[in-house]
């Protein structure tokens, strides 16, 4: 594990098995990138569960643009995200 790696609690990634190669490695530098530079514990601005699990839950493009563009910049987002789909998928 690398330094960067050590400050941070990840679970083990529940990534999709038809990534193409170098896509897990490419999301896990994301997750550590958005985690030390945007983690945003007070939740300032964030959109609320209900517009987070219609984008977890979309079958098509989404339109909430502000959404979108938060989730890409908030660590607490993401893994609220990643928690709901947990919570839909059983896994």
């Amino acid at each position: 594990m690398t330094s960067d790696q050590s400050k941070f609690q990840f679970r083990e990634p529940d990534f999709p098995p038809d990534l193409d190669p170098g896509e897990a490695e490419l999301l896990l530098a994301f997750d550590i990138w958005i985690h030390e530079k945007h983690p945003n514990p007070e939740r300032e601005g964030c959109p609320g569960r209900d517009r987070l699990e219609a984008v977890v839950r979309a079958k098509t493009k989404v339109e909430d643009q502000y959404t979108l563009d938060h989730i890409g910049l908030c660590a607490a987002c993401l893994d609220e995200m990643k928690e709901i789909k947990r919570e839909l998928t059983g896994r």
